[in-house]
Parts: structure tokens; C-alpha cells; sequence
């Protein structure tokens, strides 16, 4: 009996995936609500969205355009967990993006420590109340200091400058639009 209920939840994973994620996100994010752990779900969920986006990157060879959700999600882990979480998280997924991306060379020893510095720097400004504590303009200003850094480095270091500013260009583009649209929704459910 126990056998076959498993073997029909399979085979009902195995169909109907989208309706599965769905459901499962909901189960987690009620245990979240219930156990006060909102902040903590909306921060794993954007970790998992993080390394499908890198994951994406890599399958379809779009490393030439700054598609990434690290920023975002460090920033976030950062303005709400606190410094020592935005560090943690910047530098696991930094690491994680450019594996997933098939990114790895020699900017991972700068775009890493730099995106860590990132997340450390969301928390402080939290704390801090830097840009009068508003998170979208944070965001922009963490995500253009590290456009800038990132940028900066690599055409010195390593690239040729237009890639790097393509590639920081539509990253910034990206996150812009993120911090702006996207994240006063991220941050009413952790109100």
C-alpha cells in the first residue's frame, strides 16, 4: 500500500512538474509563515531561482550579457539576514554562478571577493540606514559599485573593454529593473 502511494507521487512528479514546484513552494512557504521563516524562504527561494538563471547562462552561451540574479538575491540576504549572511551568500552563489555559467577563469578571484564585499555591504547599510534605509536605491547603488569594480578590473586586468561594458551594461540594466520593480514585491512579503 505504502509502495504503491509512493510509486503514484512519483509518477505524479514525473508528469506534472510545474503543478509539483508549485505545490511544493507553497507547502515550504506555509511552514515558513508558520514558523516565522518568511525571510529565510523568500531568500532560498531566490537562491534556487539564482542557479537556474546560472544554470541557463551556461546551457545557452549567453556569458557575454551580465544575466545574473546574485546581486540581487546577496543584496536582499544582506538588507534582511544581516552582514554576515550577504557576505555568505554573495560568496557561495558568485561561486555557484560561474560554475553553473561555465564562467570560471581568472575573474572568479576578483568578481567573488567582490560580490562577498556586496552582500556584507547590504547588511551594514541596513543597519546603518544608509540612503535613508530605502532597499531599491541600495540595491542600484551596491549594483553599480560593483559593475564598476568588476568592470574596471577585468579590462585592466584581463578583457577587452567592450565586453565588459556589455556585459556590466545589461547587468546593471538588470538589476535596475529588479531593485526597482521586482524587489517592492520581495520586500511586502517580508513585511
Amino acid at each position: 500500500m505504502l509502495i504503491d502511494y509512493a510509486i503514484d507521487v512519483l509518477e505524479f512528479l514525473r508528469k506534472d512538474r510545474k503543478r509539483a514546484l508549485i505545490i511544493s513552494l507553497l507547502f515550504f512557504g506555509l511552514v515558513a509563515v508558520i514558523f516565522g521563516m518568511v525571510e529565510r524562504f523568500v531568500v532560498l527561494v531566490l537562491v534556487a531561482a539564482t542557479t537556474v538563471v546560472a544554470f541557463f547562462v551556461g546551457e545557452f552561451q549567453l556569458k557575454k550579457f551580465g544575466i545574473e540574479l546574485v546581486t540581487f538575491t546577496a543584496v536582499i540576504a544582506g538588507f534582511v539576514l544581516g552582514p554576515s549572511a550577504g557576505l555568505a551568500i554573495g560568496t557561495l552563489l558568485m561561486t555557484v554562478h560561474l560554475v553553473l555559467a561555465r564562467s570560471l577563469g581568472p575573474y572568479l578571484f576578483y568578481c567573488v571577493p567582490t560580490m562577498a564585499m556586496i552582500g556584507l555591504l547590504a547588511g551594514y547599510a541596513a543597519a546603518g540606514g544608509w540612503f535613508g534605509a530605502d532597499f531599491v536605491l541600495t540595491g542600484i547603488m551596491l549594483s553599480l559599485l560593483y559593475n564598476a569594480v568588476t568592470a574596471g578590473l577585468g579590462t585592466v586586468l584581463f578583457a577587452d573593454f567592450f565586453d565588459e561594458m556589455l556585459w556590466s551594461g545589461t547587468n546593471f540594466a538588470l538589476n535596475v529593473l529588479l531593485f526597482s520593480k521586482v524587489a517592492p514585491f520581495a520586500l511586502a512579503m517580508l513585511a
